[in-house]
């Protein structure tokens, strides 16, 4: 969830050196309280989360710091002076003792006018010698105004160094320290601010004399109140808005600005670098990708503008038409960049209503956390449907290029004849009798012929991925974008989102390898990260924080008939799947194994146990119109993706791994069969497969070495797959191509 409770606890999290000296007495409540909040924010408690912040913030402002006095204790007599760096403390000579002078804080006044004189201590050192004086700030109860101290340094050697600004202790109270750049006196002066526990600081000083003067700074050092907040939000503006919605076929504006909070926002935005760019300025783009609505007059699905002087200028406007049906899914996917780097992307829901709904704004606008919540990628490629048409979206977020046309040559039946095509093309590849004797291909070396089937296996997906490519490259407007993806850097993450087409992407191969040699390092599965996902989803960030906290480990379903088909194979693909789940519980990963009946009742939702955040399926796939999965056992145990129809949701938001030998192999459409009842239905996060049928013996080699990249947290879900596949190309192994990710690729098991 992302709301302005998030960041509220990030920054608690943040200030906690200088909470903890404030609220000592009152320490383990504050603790109880943040703990509470945490959770509270978890679980997507919008109301008990605002409430234990108010506690939180009321905590804070009843055990408020006490202003402080200064304390100069002299050296012992006879105390040498070194050159070098002096400090000055600015003081209110017109106090009986040395004072402070000081301005009302909390409420921005100047500060109280007062005669000025200056404590200069010729020589500062961190670890200071023996005799050296002491300059100590101690707790006071003499005045209730907020004392503002500045501290300058000076060194005769470097009178026109610029001296650098860096934060003291006590912040919110009005302290700051100016020091030379590589100071390390000042840098000790922190690190003791900062130890937990302390109500002093404190430093030691070598010094001959104490010399009262009249500094030669400017006669007001005290710094002009800081500016207004500003957030970057979004709002609907046009006769069709109907406050956080539009109506059926209305005309509307969804607007992005950096500004003071209005009443009307539909949500804000923050992130670390989008934070420091509104302070600091910066290029930003942002690409919008509507679902339930089109975009009006042509206008460009990516849009950029100037953050100058916390302000969007000009402010990024997407004009939207409302569809003729109500919508409550709809919305708009934003995807946003800062000078060319990807910031993250959300979904915005705007549904689409009535024409005579009465206007409706949130309580509070949607607070969107760009460091949890964003996708970064090199490109993103969006397919719709639309009237027997395909309309593509395009972005590459660090050229700028993006563009949305509607194909004037593919269509939705034509891509899918090319598919098929290709898979007809590979369906020998798999075949071979090699596979069946390639038992653990992460370690075993081919022979040398085993080492010319290989080369034939490449160049016959070479062949169909070159085909593949001429045939979507056909189309001049969806040709532009294929093009700019392969010029995209190695190790890109490539996103795409299509709702009517699915296209294997892995095995694309953008050369003749008739005309040339074959370099499998030209197919993109082994230079890019690719997932796709379905465009009105809109639920992937918050299901993503929910995998992330579901139970560990792997829920394994394993058909053991496949065993049946490989007999004098050693290790049987199936069995070894007991070894693998023994060794992963050894490294502290949980992994349950379910025979045939347990397997259907996890899927089906009767099971006794809940299942973990990885759902691993090693089973047999039935291809063409039957399309389906057999778990094992007696009578024949198949799960088709309408029996997942009306069954209970999984709990945790988990990840599917369909290993499954004829998952995707009957239609360019097949795998998204399986992907929406496992996603929509049974609310996985997404689903792991094969784009065309794979060999018992290799596919449990791969199955397990994924599982083991994603479960024990070293990489996320399209790293992962893509490092394995990359695994076996480098010993010239084509298999892990034909896997695939229908998920967010970012989503990690462990934080």
């Amino acid at each position: 969830m992302g709301t302005r409770e998030t960041q509220f606890l990030r920054r608690l999290e943040r200030d906690e050196p200088r909470l903890q000296t404030r609220l000592r007495a009152v320490w383990a409540l504050f603790t109880a309280l943040k703990r509470a909040l945490l959770q509270a924010l978890e679980q997507g408690d919008e109301a008990r989360a605002r409430a234990l912040a108010e506690q939180i913030r009321a905590l804070i402002a009843g055990h408020q710091s006490s202003p402080r006095r200064l304390v100069l204790k002299s050296p012992k007599p006879g105390q040498a002076m070194r050159p070098g760096g002096g400090l000055v403390i600015l003081t209110d000579k017109s106090r009986t003792k040395p004072g402070l002078a000081v301005r009302n804080g909390k409420l921005n006044q100047a500060p109280r006018p007062a005669p000025r004189q200056a404590i200069r201590i010729p020589s500062i050192t961190g670890g200071g010698s023996p005799g050296g004086g002491t300059v100590r700030l101690l707790p006071s109860a003499g005045t209730s105004a907020t004392p503002r101290i500045t501290i300058l340094t000076h060194d005769a050697s470097h009178a026109n160094t610029q001296p650098r600004l860096g934060k003291g202790f006590a912040a919110d109270h009005g302290f700051a320290y100016i020091g030379q750049a590589g100071s390390q006196a000042f840098d000790d002066l922190i690190a003791q601010a900062a130890r937990p526990g302390r109500r002093e600081l404190a430093f030691k000083v070598e010094l001959s004399n104490l010399e009262l003067a009249t500094p030669d700074i400017p006669a007001d050092d005290t710094p002009p109140n800081p500016p207004p907040p500003v957030d970057f939000q979004l709002r609907l503006e046009g006769a069709g808005a109907r406050g956080s919605a539009v109506a059926l076929g209305g005309e509307a504006d969804l607007v992005f600005f950096l500004g003071a909070l209005r009443a009307d926002s539909l949500a804000t935005a923050s992130g670390a670098r989008l934070d420091a760019a509104i302070e600091s300025g910066g290029t930003l783009g942002v690409m919008l990708v509507p679902v339930g609505y089109d975009l009006r007059d042509g206008a460009p699905c990516r849009q950029t503008a100037q953050i100058v002087a916390r302000q969007l200028k000009p402010e990024l406007r997407f004009p939207l038409q409302a569809g003729r049906l109500a919508n409550p899914a709809a919305g708009a996917w934003a995807y946003l960049d800062l000078d060319g780097v990807q910031l993250g992307s959300f979904f915005l829901e705007v549904p689409v209503v009535a024409a005579n709904a009465s206007v409706v704004l949130p309580a509070t606008p949607r607070h969107i956390d760009l460091d949890s919540d964003g996708q970064p990628v090199g490109a993103q490629l969006v397919f719709r449907g639309k009237g027997g048409a395909l309309n593509v979206s395009y972005a590459n977020s660090a050229s700028g290029f993006s563009d949305v046309r509607t194909l004037g040559t593919l269509a939705p039946a034509s891509v899918e004849q090319a598919v098929a095509a290709f898979k007809a093309s590979v369906d020998s590849v798999p075949g071979d009798a090699l596979w069946s004797y390639l038992t653990d291909p992460f370690q075993q070396p081919p022979t040398p012929n085993q080492q010319k089937s290989l080369d034939g296996m490449f160049l016959t997906i070479a062949r169909a991925g070159w085909d593949l490519w001429t045939s979507l490259t056909a189309d001049p407007d969806l040709a532009d974008f294929l093009h700019d993806i392969n010029s995209l850097p190695f190790n890109s993450r490539v996103a795409v989102v299509t709702d009517s087409v699915f296209i294997p992407w892995e095995m694309i191969y953008p050369e003749n390898p008739d005309a040339q040699a074959v370099k499998p390092a030209l197919l993109w599965g082994a230079r890019y990260l690719f997932h796709t996902t379905l465009p009105e989803d809109r639920n992937l960030i918050r299901d993503k924080k929910a995998h992330l906290a579901a139970a560990p480990g792997a829920s394994l379903c394993v058909n053991p008939a496949i065993d049946n088909d490989f007999a004098g194979v050693s290790p049987l693909p199936a069995a070894s799947h007991h070894t693998w789940a023994a060794q992963a519980r050894q490294q502290h990963i949980p992994c349950d194994e379910a025979d045939p009946a347990s397997a259907r009742a996890l899927l089906l939702g009767n099971a006794t146990e809940p299942a973990r955040k990885w759902i691993y399926l090693f089973c047999h796939g039935l291809g063409g119109a039957g399309n389906a999965i057999d778990l094992g056992g007696t009578p024949p145990n198949l799960i088709k993706p309408a029996s997942l129809a009306g069954t209970p949701p999984f709990d945790g938001r988990p990840i599917v791994f369909l290993n499954s030998c004829g998952s995707g192999a009957h239609s360019a459409l097949a795998l998204t069969n399986f992907y929406t009842a496992f996603r929509r239905d049974k609310q996985a996060l997404g689903l792991v497969a094969t784009s065309c049928p794979v060999p018992a013996t290799t596919a449990a080699a791969i199955g397990q070495r994924i599982s083991s990249l994603y479960l024990d947290g070293s990489h996320d879900l399209a790293s992962a797959v893509h490092t394995a596949r990359c695994e076996l190309m480098a010993r010239h192994i084509p298999i892990g191509l034909f896997y695939t990710v229908h998920a967010p690729g970012d989503v990690r098991a462990r934080a």
